[in-house]
């Protein structure tokens, strides 16, 4: 297979429609050579999420890996690796930084293509920018470790009680003046 331009996803497809949602997800859509270090196609919505456009991505030899996030590059970098040289379809979550320094989260859903003789030659993908959702469950684990510490630590009894009235859980101060 000859190199990609960098409109080669849609081009192979030759459909307006395909462009017009490719281009129109808030998400990142991807293509990039199997054995290469840069992407061969990149959506909009790369500009949009991170503020980096399509000739960034495709003009930068280890654009994508440059700018995940220091405390998640090592482990996305041989996650992929692996991954890719087994030949799986993958997914997993990382962060990456964008143009103006923030932190986004991503799940990146990868596929795995093969030529007509079934050696893989692309790799595509789709990047959900999952940051809300990552901030919701850090917002609920500290919740929840707010209320666990009052829970455990209050002097006065607390019982947590399910629909039937039986008590589900029952803190500290419950045992001792029930026993």
């Amino acid at each position: 297979m000859g190199p990609l331009t960098t409109n080669s996803l849609l081009e192979r497809g030759g459909d307006a429609r395909l462009s017009g949602l490719v281009h129109n997800l808030e998400a990142i859509v991807w293509e990039a050579e199997i054995d290469s270090d840069r992407a061969s196609f990149v959506s909009a919505g790369a500009r949009d999420i991170l503020g980096y456009g399509a000739e960034e991505w495709t003009g930068t030899a280890g654009f994508w890996r440059d700018h995940l996030h220091p405390d998640d590059r090592d482990a996305a970098l041989a996650f992929a690796a692996r991954e890719i040289a087994a030949c799986r379809d993958h997914q997993y979550e990382y962060r990456m930084i964008a143009a103006d320094f923030r932190e986004v989260w991503f799940r990146d859903f990868v596929h795995v293509v093969r030529d007509a003789s079934g050696e893989p030659c692309l790799l595509r993908g789709v990047m959900v920018d999952i940051t809300d959702r990552k901030r919701a469950e850090a917002a609920l684990a500290e919740s929840e470790s707010r209320f666990r510490t009052v829970f455990e630590h209050a002097g006065l009894g607390i019982a947590l009680v399910g629909a039937e009235g039986r008590p589900l859980e029952v803190n500290g101060a419950v045992e001792q003046l029930l026993g």
